[in-house]
């Protein structure tokens, strides 16, 4: 059975935002007919699930790193989901429309500029700091949150699976190396889905 990988994993993440991170304004979930645009969307994401992991790649305690990192973390999701591949593309694109920057928890100067990273920062938050290991431990830590509130409402998630495997292209990347098959450098992406409930459970990157 095939599906759409890029699909699911976006599902994956909109799975997970269902609680706010602040009581600042009451948070509406969104269906076709009642959407928000993204960073809006992003703003209501409850991190508490993911922060102890998040924080062991800080050195220093949250809200003293010259980014917030709950920002940077919901910028990488934000990306992913919006498809934009390029890191400059998402700094300018920030600096353009600081109400989404806003939005997504970056800081703003007296001006109502938007305190975004650089594409250099975004690329070292994502490859760097956190790396496949930290972002596969969030993701297997919002799995085993979703799961646990999945069992609350009496949802068996884990009966249906199958795993899936698509080709990701790879642009000055080590990891990645070339495929005579598909002709390019690339990683597969093997990812685990709950076919009842369209939730990815886990993935794994090979060569």
């Amino acid at each position: 059975m095939e599906f759409d990988v890029d699909k699911h994993v976006k599902s994956y993440w909109d799975k997970f935002i269902v609680q706010t991170d602040s009581d600042e304004e009451e948070f509406r979930d969104t269906t076709s007919d009642n959407s928000i645009r993204t960073s809006k969307f992003l703003s209501g994401l409850n991190l508490g699930p993911i922060m102890p992991e998040l924080n062991k790649h800080y050195s220093v305690p949250e809200g003293k790193e010259d980014y917030p990192r709950r920002a940077m973390f919901k910028t990488m999701v934000y990306r992913k989901i919006m498809k934009i591949r390029y890191y400059t593309r998402t700094q300018n694109y920030l600096k353009d429309h600081p109400d989404e920057a806003r939005e997504l928890g970056f800081n703003t100067d007296a001006n109502g500029n938007a305190l975004v990273p650089n594409h250099e920062t975004l690329r070292h938050f994502e490859k760097i700091r956190l790396g496949n290991e930290g972002i596969d431990a969030i993701m297997e830590l919002f799995c085993i949150k979703v799961v646990g509130e999945g069992n609350k409402l009496g949802l068996k998630i884990g009966e249906k699976t199958g795993t899936d495997s698509t080709p990701i292209e790879t642009h000055n990347d080590p990891d990645g190396t070339y495929n005579g098959h598909y002709k390019r450098e690339m990683v597969k992406a093997h990812i685990t889905s709950d076919y009842d409930h369209n939730l990815p459970l886990a993935k794994q990157v090979s060569r």
